[in-house]
């Protein structure tokens, strides 16, 4: 399952990449916060941009139902399209991160501003 969604995440970043369009629109949706269960665990992401020199810098932070930190990870990425891409890699990597953890269902969340 990890896998498809993987694949999935890699082949949008390509198609993003390739897409010429300069305008998106977004859609705001309000969810109610709700706390994990025991056996959950949620990962957090954000990424910066330099556009001028097209680099960023995303993060991923694993927690648990206590709020603990149990992996923080940092990524630098180099010659990145948009901060659209960054942000998709930053998912990425919040996927790839529960999955290596061992995780089946992971809780992911990140905050686009655009």
């Amino acid at each position: 399952m990890g896998y498809g969604i993987e694949a999935w995440v890699i082949r949008y970043i390509k198609e993003m990449d390739e897409c010429k369009i300069k305008k998106l629109t977004k859609e705001s949706v309000n969810m109610e916060w709700c706390p994990l269960n025991e056996s959950d665990i949620k990962m957090n992401f954000d990424a910066a941009f330099d556009v001028p020199q097209a680099k960023s810098i995303s993060a991923v932070v694993a927690r648990n139902a206590s709020r603990e930190i149990l992996v923080p990870k940092m990524i630098a990425l180099g010659e990145v399209a948009s901060p659209f891409t960054v942000e998709a890699h930053a998912c990425l990597q919040a996927v790839l991160l529960g999955k290596q953890m061992g995780y089946a269902l992971v809780i992911i969340e990140g905050d686009m501003h655009q």
